[in-house]
Protein backbone atom coordinates (compact mmCIF):
# COMPACT_ATOMS: atom_id res chain seq x y z
CA UNK A 1 0.00 0.00 0.00
CA UNK A 2 1.26 3.59 -1.04
CA UNK A 3 0.35 5.91 1.39
CA UNK A 4 1.85 10.18 1.02
CA UNK A 5 0.58 12.61 3.55
CA UNK A 6 0.94 16.09 2.76
CA UNK A 7 -0.11 19.51 4.92
CA UNK A 8 0.28 23.15 3.15
CA UNK A 9 -0.96 26.19 4.83
CA UNK A 10 -3.59 28.42 2.45
CA UNK A 11 -4.17 31.71 3.35
CA UNK A 12 -8.51 31.55 3.05
CA UNK A 13 -10.80 30.52 5.52
CA UNK A 14 -11.65 27.06 5.94
CA UNK A 15 -14.88 26.84 4.84
CA UNK A 16 -13.76 28.24 1.45
CA UNK A 17 -10.96 25.64 1.29
CA UNK A 18 -13.64 22.79 2.43
CA UNK A 19 -15.99 23.86 -0.01
CA UNK A 20 -13.73 24.18 -3.03
CA UNK A 21 -11.69 20.72 -2.25
CA UNK A 22 -14.53 18.54 -1.06
CA UNK A 23 -16.10 18.99 -4.83
CA UNK A 24 -14.12 16.97 -7.08
CA UNK A 25 -15.72 19.08 -9.99
CA UNK A 26 -12.87 21.75 -8.98
CA UNK A 27 -9.91 19.51 -8.92
CA UNK A 28 -9.36 20.10 -12.74
CA UNK A 29 -8.52 24.05 -11.98
CA UNK A 30 -5.36 22.68 -10.02
CA UNK A 31 -4.63 19.60 -11.23
CA UNK A 32 -2.84 19.14 -15.03
CA UNK A 33 -3.88 15.31 -15.08
CA UNK A 34 -7.70 15.10 -14.35
CA UNK A 35 -9.23 14.89 -17.94
CA UNK A 36 -12.12 14.52 -16.87
CA UNK A 37 -14.45 14.72 -13.92
CA UNK A 38 -18.45 14.40 -13.97
CA UNK A 39 -21.30 14.65 -11.09
CA UNK A 40 -22.80 11.34 -10.99
CA UNK A 41 -25.59 12.33 -8.00
CA UNK A 42 -27.72 14.85 -7.34
CA UNK A 43 -26.58 17.87 -5.28
CA UNK A 44 -25.18 18.94 -2.45
CA UNK A 45 -22.34 17.52 -2.05
CA UNK A 46 -22.05 15.00 0.85
CA UNK A 47 -21.81 11.17 2.25
CA UNK A 48 -22.83 8.87 -0.91
CA UNK A 49 -22.01 11.87 -3.63
CA UNK A 50 -20.54 10.18 -6.52
CA UNK A 51 -18.48 11.30 -9.47
CA UNK A 52 -17.23 9.75 -12.44
CA UNK A 53 -13.53 10.69 -12.94
CA UNK A 54 -10.36 10.28 -15.11
CA UNK A 55 -6.75 11.47 -14.73
CA UNK A 56 -3.80 10.79 -17.33
CA UNK A 57 -2.72 7.62 -17.13
CA UNK A 58 -5.38 5.74 -15.46
CA UNK A 59 -8.30 4.07 -15.97
CA UNK A 60 -12.01 5.32 -15.68
CA UNK A 61 -12.34 5.87 -11.64
CA UNK A 62 -15.91 6.07 -9.48
CA UNK A 63 -15.19 7.96 -6.53
CA UNK A 64 -17.64 8.30 -3.69
CA UNK A 65 -18.05 11.05 -0.43
CA UNK A 66 -17.26 8.86 2.50
CA UNK A 67 -17.31 11.83 5.29
CA UNK A 68 -18.40 15.13 4.85
CA UNK A 69 -17.86 17.21 7.77
CA UNK A 70 -17.90 20.41 7.19
CA UNK A 71 -15.82 22.69 7.14
CA UNK A 72 -13.19 20.24 8.79
CA UNK A 73 -13.22 16.98 7.02
CA UNK A 74 -14.18 14.90 4.19
CA UNK A 75 -13.14 12.01 2.49
CA UNK A 76 -13.24 9.77 -0.61
CA UNK A 77 -13.33 6.45 -2.11
CA UNK A 78 -12.12 5.59 -5.75
CA UNK A 79 -12.16 2.38 -6.96
CA UNK A 80 -10.86 1.21 -10.86
CA UNK A 81 -9.80 -1.68 -12.50
CA UNK A 82 -6.13 -1.14 -11.67
CA UNK A 83 -6.64 -0.03 -8.17
CA UNK A 84 -8.17 1.67 -5.32
CA UNK A 85 -7.98 4.70 -3.59
CA UNK A 86 -8.78 6.16 -0.16
CA UNK A 87 -8.77 9.92 0.24
CA UNK A 88 -9.29 12.05 3.26
CA UNK A 89 -8.43 15.41 3.86
CA UNK A 90 -8.85 17.61 7.06
CA UNK A 91 -8.90 21.83 6.85
CA UNK A 92 -7.92 23.70 10.52
CA UNK A 93 -7.96 26.79 11.17
CA UNK A 94 -4.50 29.26 11.64
CA UNK A 95 -3.82 32.73 12.02
CA UNK A 96 -3.26 32.99 8.50
CA UNK A 97 -6.15 30.90 7.24
CA UNK A 98 -6.51 27.22 7.21
CA UNK A 99 -4.07 24.38 7.09
CA UNK A 100 -4.36 21.34 4.59
CA UNK A 101 -3.37 17.98 5.28
CA UNK A 102 -4.01 15.47 2.54
CA UNK A 103 -3.35 11.50 2.95
CA UNK A 104 -4.08 9.05 0.57
CA UNK A 105 -3.39 4.94 0.78
CA UNK A 106 -3.31 3.53 -3.01
CA UNK A 107 -4.39 -0.19 -3.26
CA UNK A 108 -3.03 -1.40 -6.34
CA UNK A 109 -5.53 -4.49 -7.69
CA UNK A 110 -3.80 -7.39 -9.73
CA UNK A 111 -0.88 -6.92 -11.97
CA UNK A 112 -0.58 -3.15 -10.93
CA UNK A 113 0.61 -4.60 -7.33
CA UNK A 114 4.13 -4.89 -9.15
CA UNK A 115 4.21 -1.41 -9.74
CA UNK A 116 4.08 -0.52 -5.94
CA UNK A 117 7.54 0.87 -5.68
CA UNK A 118 7.27 2.93 -8.64
CA UNK A 119 3.69 4.37 -7.22
CA UNK A 120 4.78 5.13 -4.01
CA UNK A 121 7.67 7.49 -5.83
CA UNK A 122 5.81 8.91 -8.51
CA UNK A 123 3.08 10.12 -6.06
CA UNK A 124 4.63 11.60 -3.12
CA UNK A 125 6.29 13.72 -5.86
CA UNK A 126 3.30 14.33 -7.41
CA UNK A 127 1.49 15.25 -4.41
CA UNK A 128 3.85 17.60 -3.40
CA UNK A 129 3.27 19.61 -6.84
CA UNK A 130 -0.52 19.05 -5.87
CA UNK A 131 -0.37 20.93 -2.85
CA UNK A 132 1.46 23.79 -3.78
CA UNK A 133 -0.93 23.89 -7.35
CA UNK A 134 -3.94 23.91 -4.39
CA UNK A 135 -2.36 26.48 -2.48
CA UNK A 136 -1.86 28.99 -5.33
CA UNK A 137 -5.07 28.56 -7.02
CA UNK A 138 -7.08 28.64 -3.81
CA UNK A 139 -5.55 32.19 -2.99
CA UNK A 140 -5.61 33.37 -6.72
CA UNK A 141 -9.62 33.02 -6.20
CA UNK A 142 -12.20 35.57 -5.44
CA UNK A 143 -13.59 35.31 -1.89
CA UNK A 144 -16.39 32.93 -1.79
Amino acid sequence: MVVPENSVDIAVPPEAAFDYLSDLRNEAEWNPNVRSVALLTEEPIGVGTAWRAKWAGGPETKVECTRYERPGEWAQVGRSDMMTIRFSARVVPIPTGSRLTVRMELIPNGPARLLEPLLCRRMQARELGNMRSIKNTLESLPVR
